[in-house]
């Protein structure tokens, strides 16, 4: 899969480091398809899971500034990203990645993008006021 302009959110930081979230899922996938060291595999995982905890912690900041009334449950979804990606990263350790399960993964990211950012995007960009405290 590749990044098309339909996934964009209209904040232009965030459409960013989506872009990076899919090329890091790129670089799995292409390592597994390469059937490459599982130490090469569990380090971009690793650089994956690292760079989706910044990008969640910059989301969850940019709603609590614009006080976004659905950010505790698109807490929830990051933390279901996290989850998957551990079986993933499990997997890499103790037997395989398969492509089905980076997919699978994939395929979440790309429907938060379109459903749940989305919606905390079109949020903002109509005109929510900014918290001030």
């Amino acid at each position: 899969m590749q990044w098309q302009d339909e996934y964009s959110i209209g904040i232009q930081e965030i459409d960013s480091q989506h872009q990076e979230l899919v090329r890091l899922f790129l670089q799995i996938t292409e390592s597994v398809a390469a059937e490459l060291d599982w130490s090469e595999i569990h380090l971009r995982i690793l650089q994956l899971g690292s760079f989706a905890e910044f990008h969640f912690k910059f989301e969850d900041a940019l709603m609590r500034v614009f006080a976004y009334p659905e950010s505790v449950e698109h807490a929830g979804f990051h933390e279901q990203f996290f989850a998957k990606l551990k079986v993933i990263e499990e997997s890499a350790i103790v037997d395989e990645v398969r492509h089905d399960m980076v997919k699978l993964l994939l395929d979440w990211l790309f429907g938060h993008i379109l459903v749940a950012d989305k919606a905390y995007a079109n949020f903002i960009l109509g005109g929510a006021a900014v918290v001030r405290s």
